[in-house]
């Protein structure tokens, strides 16, 4: 093995050769990855040269990142179309020709790690030219790691974007920044924008280059469609094997049936081949935006343009996505449009009208309909009030709302008499099938917003298994729709929301006119369903989906209606929403939540239902201990640890 002083002999010596060569290998981008740049078979089915054949609209993007007077180049696009190998050909092109400091920030450290053992090392390794520059092996003496790759001139520091040290701690000159919208909104230290602050490396660097790539998410809320709109969004442009004529490859002109694509002029049918072969150029969509032509250049990448994806594939995955959309499922067709189409995905559905859903109420067959297979629920917090709702969830998603209502009183003075009423009314029900099954509430979720968070910690630490602490926050670039700590600084299970995100879900499936998967129920009143009248639906179409600009930026907002001034009903039916998607219960392979037959409803629950409140059951003999141990196991949808697998 080489000692410090051998190794810093090799260095110099690598280094003085590299300076050697490098006016020699001072060629087109596009022309050096065709000579030196060799696909591994880890990172790919084709084995050997890099060939642009294979994707001819990936040169004038590498072309656009080494022109001196474009310090960004934007790639939006779908899955599978080369953004990686753009970054990859990049990285080896500078290591030899212009070596310099460099970062890439991804996601998260996994997926850092995943790129550097299955992309970037295999590149240096196969690469007969990159080999020499970098010490793969590890080692006292290898200066290189999983997370950095040091070579003679500059190296490359692989980030995640919660890593605030990471991204702040280095100047650089190239930035690549992969698969952006994963990235995280703020690091954890809280101290910003990772890619923000990842740009502020790049101040010392005049002809500093930076290069973001991603798929895109949510229209206005995608970090990669922001991007895209304040560049020259440049589009690539395919001429018809007929008449010649350039356009654009669209999904509408698509023939499912025979997988060709009529022409915009001449409407001739011609497939794949014919289509791909053809002499493509890409033409820009923004010439000039107030007098100047933007500096950042950016480009749309559709599955339609790769070569390695067949157009059968694509129509019959849009097929599926398609029906699955037709029963109210849309996350297939969110999939397809932003990982294949490469465009960011436009939430169907904006606003609501109360009428359309009040006109919905129908008359439930039971006090608990047919079909319910799990009771959850969730608690406002209000400063005079509890205000709840209660739902019943069947399979494929579908919801039963089965009572609103309010508990009045001051948590800081009434705190027991007022979660006596939430153990009667809410949590503790007792809910009856037209069989005589019984059905209590399996978990329910309470806002710890506000200034009464003590009093709800306090309830949730005495009913952990049944009540979890709930807080919402905006929806941002990344975030989940839903995140549970198993036990916070407060001692409690905190359910942390996507708020935005949960009303885009919502108002998706209450457009939902289908008795289908996801279809949501309103009961009329009876002596078993109460608050479901006029004001109910006011206040669960309070508010309305806005998109307005910031910056030069899109940003989609809820706003609240001037005519509702009350949201409560929106925020409860959000949060049970976002705790059944936190359950994650793939309920059509299990059976009913219902309680053991030695369970008896009293006669006095029913008679005083029609008030509005359930009194809680009478004491019934207490069943052997197995038997309990049993119940315990089946009412706990989590498993008998509580929520164990966060």
């Amino acid at each position: 093995m080489a000692t410090a002083k051998e190794q810093a002999q090799i260095t110099a010596l690598l280094a003085e050769v590299a300076s050697a060569i490098r006016p020699q290998m001072k060629m087109d981008v596009v022309e050096w990855c065709e000579r030196y740049r060799m696909l591994s078979p880890e990172a790919s089915n084709e084995v050997g040269p890099w060939r642009l054949s294979r994707s001819p609209y990936v040169g004038e993007i590498m072309r656009a990142c080494e022109e001196p007077d474009v310090p960004e180049v934007i790639i939006m696009g779908g899955s599978q179309v080369a953004k990686s190998e753009i970054e990859l050909n990049l990285i080896a092109y500078r290591a030899v020709n212009d070596p310099a400091p460099s970062l890439l920030l991804t996601d998260n450290l996994i997926s850092a790690k995943t790129l550097s053992e299955d992309r970037l090392m295999p590149m240096f390794r196969d690469s007969p030219i990159l080999t020499p520059l970098v010490r793969l092996d590890k080692g006292p003496a290898s200066e290189s790691s999983t997370y950095k790759f040091v070579y003679p001139g500059g190296n490359l520091h692989l980030v995640g974007s919660n890593s605030s040290s990471g991204v702040s701690m280095r100047p650089i000159k190239y930035l690549y920044i992969d698969e952006a919208d994963r990235c995280s909104a703020e690091t954890t230290s809280k101290e910003g924008d990772p890619v923000g602050m990842a740009r502020l490396r790049l101040s010392t660097y005049p002809n500093r280059k930076v290069l973001m790539v991603s798929s895109p998410t949510i229209s206005g809320l995608s970090r990669i469609e922001s991007a895209f709109l304040r560049s020259m969004q440049e589009y690539w442009f395919l001429p018809c094997s007929q008449c010649g004529l350039y356009q654009r490859l669209a999904w509408a002109r698509l023939s499912y049936e025979t997988a060709q694509m009529t022409c915009e002029r001449c409407q001739e049918a011609s497939g794949q081949a014919a289509w791909l072969r053809g002499q493509g150029e890409w033409r820009t969509a923004k010439l000039e935006e107030n007098g100047q032509t933007p500096r950042v250049r950016g480009f749309h990448i559709p599955a339609l343009l790769s070569s390695f994806l067949r157009w059968e594939e694509l129509i019959e995955e849009h097929h599926e996505a398609k029906r699955l959309a037709e029963e109210h499922d849309h996350s297939k067709l969110k999939t397809f449009v932003t990982g294949r189409w490469g465009e960011p995905w436009v939430v169907p559905s904006i606003e609501v009208k109360e009428h359309e859903l009040s006109s919905r109420r129908e008359p439930y067959d039971a006090e608990l309909p047919e079909g319910v297979k799990l009771i959850i629920g969730g608690i406002d917090t209000q400063d005079n009030s509890l205000e709840y709702l209660t739902v019943g969830v069947g399979d494929r998603h579908e919801f039963w709302c089965l009572d609103r209502g309010a508990i009045m009183g001051d948590l800081e003075k009434d705190f027991a008499a007022m979660y006596k009423e939430v153990d009667e009314r809410v949590i503790g029900r007792l809910w009856e099938t037209r069989e005589g099954k019984l059905m209590s509430m399996a978990v329910a979720a309470q806002d710890s917003g506000g200034h009464h968070a003590a009093s709800v910690y306090l309830a949730c630490r005495q009913r952990s298994r049944r009540l979890l602490a709930y807080r919402g926050g905006p929806s941002t670039y990344a975030r989940a729709l839903y995140k549970l700590n198993r036990h916070d600084e407060h001692g409690v299970r905190m359910l942390l929301a996507a708020t935005d995100a949960g009303k885009d879900l919502l108002f998706t499936r209450l457009r939902n006119t289908v008795t289908a998967a996801g279809y949501i129920h309103f009961p009329l009143p009876d002596q078993w369903h109460q608050g479901f009248d006029d004001s109910f639906f006011e206040e669960l179409t309070s508010e309305k989906k806005e998109i307005e600009w910031r910056n030069g930026q899109r940003i989609a907002r809820w706003k609240k209606k001037k005519s509702h001034p009350h949201n409560e009903a929106l925020d409860l039916s959000v949060m049970v929403l976002i705790l059944f998607e936190a359950l994650q219960q793939p309920l059509e392979k299990r059976r009913a939540d219902y309680l053991p037959d030695w369970v008896k409803k009293p006669a006095a629950e029913t008679a005083d239902a029609s008030n509005g409140s359930a009194v809680p059951p009478a004491a019934s003999p207490p069943p052997p201990p197995r038997q309990r141990r049993q119940r315990i196991w089946a009412r706990n949808p989590w498993g008998p640890g509580g929520l164990t697998h966060w």
